[in-house]
């Protein structure tokens, strides 16, 4: 009987020790840019009053330490480049299990945009943006769903869940910044600041409207309903751009869509 308790203790400890040598792998040898824009939104220990969605618009647009300078509103920024409306749809899932957020805001340039590329609910030929955010959500079933529905036509989905199956290489590429890694301060934010010509912008009348359809505009829908369903007040925003036509006439018509729903609010900025 002792011998049989002392081999399950051994057991216990073995699978521990196992375990901590994953997660100490995982940590270390893992793709540190996503830990440096989102760890800090998993540590801190007041709720964000707002919470920004979408791709690089808002990404490069909205800077959430000027905001709080200016008006005292907290807030985190997670947008990416080429994040569709599919992952924003998962994302916003799991951030509101780590805050009580007041109002989540949507940057609607995915809103049709991706239809042209692989499954539609994921750029198949910017892979590597996609992983970041993924690379630093927490371990969930909620995760390993959307991996596997996202990513659905990508043999190797559940990279998108274990770090290590992607990153297990990336030993040879270690340096001193893979050992102290700096959080940082911008919430999420990327300052990118630049001039766009619009050499081929031309506005159009509000009146010109368009057929909203496909897979982005589904899962847009359906972020739309789970947010109605958790009581979350949404603002949908088309950040101002040189835009083309087919996405002002999107954009004139999406509106009635969203104020359908009685915690949306719309504002085009095109």
């Amino acid at each position: 009987m002792k011998t049989k308790f002392l081999n399950f203790i051994r057991g216990v400890i073995l699978i521990g020790v196992l375990v901590a040598v994953f997660l100490g792998c995982t940590q270390l040898l893992k793709n540190k840019s996503a830990q440096i824009k989102y760890a800090d939104f998993f540590h801190k220990e007041t709720n964000c009053d707002v919470l920004f969605l979408g791709t690089s618009h808002t990404l490069n647009t909205v800077l959430p330490m000027e905001m709080w300078k200016e008006t005292g509103i907290s807030s985190y920024n997670w947008g990416q480049s080429n994040c569709t409306p599919a992952v924003n749809y998962y994302l916003i899932q799991e951030l509101v299990k780590y805050t009580e957020t007041k109002l989540v805001v949507m940057d609607l340039y995915g809103l049709m945009e991706y239809e042209g590329y692989g499954n539609k609910k994921y750029r198949n030929d910017r892979l590597g943006q996609q992983r970041v955010q993924f690379d630093e959500l927490p371990f969930s079933l909620n995760k390993v769903k959307a991996a596997r529905d996202i990513f659905d036509n990508y043999s190797k989905n559940m990279d998108m869940v274990i770090n290590l199956l992607t990153y297990h290489n990336r030993w040879k590429n270690l340096n001193e910044s893979d050992f102290v890694v700096e959080e940082s301060p911008q919430k999420g934010a990327d300052m990118l600041v630049g001039v766009g010509t619009g050499a081929n912008y031309t506005s159009i009348s509000k009146e010109e409207t368009t057929e909203l359809s496909g897979v982005c505009y589904e899962y847009f829908l359906r972020f739309l309903d789970f947010c109605k369903e958790k009581d979350i007040e949404v603002l949908c925003v088309y950040l101002p751009y040189p835009a083309n036509a087919e996405v002002q006439r999107r954009a004139n018509t999406v509106g009635e869509i969203i104020e359908s729903y009685e915690n949306a609010t719309y504002l085009n900025m095109l």
